[in-house]
């Protein structure tokens, strides 16, 4: 019995030590959306999804920070940068980023044709 005690308690132990090591990991989400609103101000763009975690029509506010790269998809399947300012509602989007602390955070945004 003491055995099965000591094991639980380092099992416990364990447990304990690793969560945060997990908890800190995040993994990049990608979907798809048309941009139904620009915020300039706190600079974040909400999308009606199409693919992605989210139900397709999901509205979904994304954030976007000073690393957030803007790029626009060209004719011959190329991108170039843009910047936030060059957004706009209607706008076909791929986003790629990560939750952080509950909020989803673009680490990049591309406009497709």
């Amino acid at each position: 019995m003491k055995r099965i005690a000591v094991l639980s308690l380092l099992l416990v132990l364990l447990a304990a030590s690793v969560s945060p090591a997990l908890a800190g990991k995040s993994t990049n989400v990608v979907m798809n959306g048309t941009i139904t609103a620009i915020d300039s101000a706190n600079k974040t763009i909400t999308i009606s999804t199409v693919s992605g975690p989210f139900p397709k029509g999901s509205e979904v506010v994304v954030y976007t920070t000073s690393r957030t790269r803007f790029l626009q998809q060209i004719a011959d399947g190329e991108c170039i940068y843009i910047t936030f300012e060059d957004l706009e509602v209607g706008d076909l989007v791929g986003v790629t980023g990560r939750f952080e602390n509950g909020l989803f955070v673009a680490t990049r945004i591309t406009v497709k044709l």
